[in-house]
């Protein structure tokens, strides 16, 4: 499997050792394609990658998916097998299973029918306003008519974890432009 190495999946596995089996990307082949999926219970991502002509689906580790970018001058490059991965040095870790994979298909929404509104957002603006808030989650809130072009109001608010503290302060705000889609 190939790997953009941009490309770090493994920050959204769960670090929750009671759900095991999302603790670790999961790599699907079906058909002669394959995506490379991760999700930690409240976000998911999924990212097809080219596969090499051996690689079966399964479980990969964060520990192989590391180790596959420390190439400097190299595309990540791995060879899933059933029970080995071989990385482009040459070496080898054992292949982890940690259990059936949740159907993500599940959770994707369908969008079929749908009307659809887009904005487009910059991740680490976002980021950077919400720890400048003291928060982890946030809620968004833009003119509906004038979605894509006005400023956004940003507002802390929990995380939505059972454990979460709360937001520094509940008053505070803030305020991010979208991106222009062309």
């Amino acid at each position: 499997m190939k790997l953009n190495k941009k490309i770090k999946i493994e920050q959204i596995a769960s670090n929750d050792q009671t759900r095991h089996v999302i603790t670790a990307p999961f790599l699907e082949v079906e058909n002669g394609k394959g995506n490379l999926i991760a999700t930690n219970g409240q976000g998911l991502v999924v990212v097809p990658v080219e596969l090499s002509k051996n690689d079966v689906s399964g479980h990969v580790s964060i520990q192989a998916l590391k180790a596959s970018r420390k190439e400097k001058n190299l595309e990540p490059s791995l060879e899933c097998l059933e029970k080995t991965i071989s990385l482009q040095d040459g070496s080898s870790l054992p292949r982890i299973d940690l259990g059936n994979f949740p159907n993500w298909r599940q959770v994707v929404p369908n969008q079929e029918g749908k009307t659809l509104r887009r904005v487009a957002l910059n991740a680490e603006m976002l980021f950077a306003i919400a720890s400048a808030m003291g928060t982890k989650g946030v809620i968004l809130e833009f003119d509906a008519e004038n979605f894509d072009q006005a400023p956004i109001q940003v507002i802390p608010t929990s995380s939505g974890k059972h454990n979460e503290e709360k937001p520094a302060c509940h008053d505070a705000f803030g305020v991010i432009m979208p991106i222009r889609l062309s």
